[in-house]
């Protein structure tokens, strides 16, 4: 069986969370956490073995599946560019800042 390789956008509470569900699922290949902050991406390189980077886009392509636990603000733009290369996506709540980005990222999903 292909495991899922996945990545976590955002690496304080909420991605520290979905991260350590993920090292547990036999299903799922945690491959990297994405986080703007050196000190965040240093705890969780140390924490979970696996590499971090401050960019999401360079996980572009590279994934199959994103959990996106960043502030919300970003929401849109990071999913719906990980969304365009065929990634699938859990979104932590809120999904987006404003209803109309909801629906924009909807319609990517659907694409």
């Amino acid at each position: 069986m292909n495991r899922i390789r996945t990545v976590v956008v955002g690496a304080g509470h909420l991605g520290k969370f979905h991260a350590s569900k993920l090292k547990t699922l036999p299903e799922f290949d945690l491959v990297g956490i994405v986080d703007p902050s050196e000190q965040a991406r240093a705890v969780a390189a140390d924490q979970f073995a696996v590499p971090t980077t401050a960019d999401h886009r360079e996980w572009l392509g590279k994934v199959d599946a994103v959990v996106v636990a960043s502030p919300t603000t970003y929401h849109r733009r990071v999913t719906s560019e990980l969304l365009e290369t065929g990634a699938h996506a859990l979104v932590e709540k809120p999904l987006t800042s404003t209803a109309a980005e909801a629906e924009e990222l909807v319609e990517c999903a659907l694409l």
